[in-house]
């Protein structure tokens, strides 16, 4: 009789333990998810694009040993540099620095998180759950 008691006290706790876990907000799970799907380089909120590369009208550029990648229009009067402090790796949480120009709407720097690397393709997708703000960027491995 005890051991009937005591193992359903455990799995009581279990399940108030469980019921205790924090689950992933199913908001920020598909901003990722919406985020990870992309191929284009560039910015994107609320799983919308904000600043996104067309080969047609602008210029990417990299520096590996700085970890920035930059996208601009011929002009130069449209910039989105991302700059990131750290050498990325998947799951590692990196302070990313912008510096845009031409540009409205945009926070200087972002707390992202890598959640996808390519690295036959050279790209990275970084995700901030604070702002649902996501970045996918050229990196040379």
């Amino acid at each position: 009789m005890k051991t009937i008691i005591s193992l359903s006290g455990i799995i009581i706790l279990a399940f108030i333990l469980f019921q205790a876990c924090e689950r992933e907000d199913p908001v920020l799970k598909a901003a990722k998810e919406y985020l990870g799907s992309q191929e284009i380089y560039g910015m994107y909120t609320d799983q919308q694009a904000v600043f996104i590369y067309n080969a047609d009208k602008h210029q990417l550029a990299d520096n590996v040993e700085s970890h920035y990648f930059r996208i601009q229009n011929d002009n130069q009067n449209m910039i989105l540099q991302m700059s990131l402090d750290q050498e990325p790796d998947l799951g590692k949480h990196c302070l990313m620095t912008l510096d845009v120009k031409g540009i409205s709407g945009i926070e200087n720097t972002y707390s992202v998180e890598v959640i996808k690397i390519d690295e036959a393709n050279q790209t990275l997708w970084l995700f901030d759950p604070t702002t649902k703000t996501g970045f996918v960027m050229f990196y040379r491995f």
